[in-house]
């Protein structure tokens, strides 16, 4: 404000000098309101980020239903039935099988070196798939894929973040173990995975003919808009031993908890609002003696009451769009951190939100400041002068 052009309008000119001025409020309105309003932005913006992820992207692209524990030998018929299903679009089964990984690179898994982001890779049995097509949804980083109809050695394509984490590249070894046997495979191929889009994926696969002998399930995931209660019906029905997981449920309950969580840091932003409504009303009981003699200044410079309610309204105005402006962007950079930099989503700022940051700053701040100041304005200035 002390740097602010000199402004033509003399109600503006003194509003402005007034916030930058010794003992002026504006230091108490900044924080008190600032950080209420700089919250709650960055709350509502991560929740909107965050539902729009859920229910936007991720709906666009998310397969409508998945199918767990069939058979081998259903897998003619049950595809058939599917595709056959009005609205499906299309249909992906993979086989799967559960194997525990003991050995990295050739070293025990108990004494490798493994990031704590992967930790989970080796905490238990993990879900293990081979394929001789190069899985959709990934992308190629490093290495080759095996040729159709390889008939070789085993060898294993990874996810980037498991070979980051294992600290793993081409050529060197993964041992897994399976149903009691320990399977070494070559890494031939690092690949990236993109899991929020919810496709049926694996962190690690295996060339066929390594495990296709096991005892295995499949699972499956439908697309598809529509048709959903028919596809559960049909499926359910004709095979009660596969177990069906409607993905809209998922979303629409992770949906939820966004919002329920949302709501109580909400509350808490609220919370702070409200502290910064008191810190303010002290603020402005403190300062109103300052207030009456510098209205008695203006009276006695020939200022009539419409005069110093302009100053006035110009002054708390002014605070109260910057005090907005300055929440506004640093909620938004805040939630831009929490959003892109801490959970990998894609950040969507809320324009609607931004506007009513601001308007809400002018409000608040104007109707705190003019509520504190109003009786300033009923002050004759004769008595006070007497008594000075």
């Amino acid at each position: 404000a002390g740097r602010a052009p000199r402004l033509p309008w003399p109600s503006w000119r003194i509003g402005v000098a007034n916030i930058h001025r010794p003992g002026s409020p504006g230091v108490s309105l900044v924080f008190a309101l600032g950080f209420g309003l700089t919250a709650l932005v960055a709350v509502v913006m991560v929740n909107v980020s965050l539902t729009r992820a859920l229910t936007a992207e991720l709906a666009e692209e998310a397969p409508a239903f998945f199918f767990m524990d069939i058979r081998p030998e259903q897998i003619g018929d049950f595809r058939a039935m599917v595709e056959g299903t009005p609205g499906v679009t299309r249909l992906d089964l993979r086989p799967m099988i559960r194997g525990r990984i003991v050995r990295i690179a050739g070293t025990p898994v108990e004494n490798a070196t493994v990031s704590e982001e992967v930790a989970w890779a080796v905490r238990g049995d993990r879900g293990l798939s081979w394929s001789e097509e190069f899985p959709a949804g990934s992308t190629l980083l490093r290495g080759k894929w095996w040729d159709k109809g390889y008939d070789g050695p085993p060898l294993i394509s990874l996810t980037s973040d498991l070979a980051e984490g294992f600290g793993v590249d081409l050529g060197d070894t993964l041992t897994v173990n399976v149903l009691g046997r320990n399977i070494t495979g070559t890494i031939a191929s690092i690949r990236e995975v993109n899991w929020r889009t919810l496709a049926m994926q694996f962190a690690i696969v295996f060339s066929p003919g390594t495990l296709d002998r096991a005892p295995q399930t499949w699972l499956g995931a439908a697309y598809g808009h529509g048709g959903e209660d028919g596809l559960f019906a049909r499926v359910t029905s004709a095979y009660p031993e596969v177990a069906v997981v409607t993905i809209r449920e998922v979303l629409d309950n992770a949906a939820m908890l966004m919002r329920r969580t949302a709501s109580i840091f909400q509350v808490m932003a609220a919370v702070a609002l409200l502290v910064g409504f008191l810190v303010l009303a002290g603020a402005f009981s403190a300062d109103q003696h300052r207030r009456i003699y510098d209205s008695v200044i203006y009276k006695v410079c020939g200022a009539t009451r419409r005069d110093i309610l302009a100053i006035l309204v110009a002054e708390f105005s002014l605070a109260g769009f910057f005090t907005g402006l300055g929440s506004l962007i640093l909620g938004t950079v805040t939630a831009w951190g929490v959003v892109q930099g801490l959970l990998k989503m894609q950040f969507t700022p809320d324009l609607p939100t931004g506007l009513l940051t601001v308007l809400a700053g002018v409000a608040i701040s104007l109707a705190m400041g003019l509520l504190g100041t109003w009786r300033v304005l009923g002050k004759k200035a004769a008595p006070f002068l007497r008594n000075e």
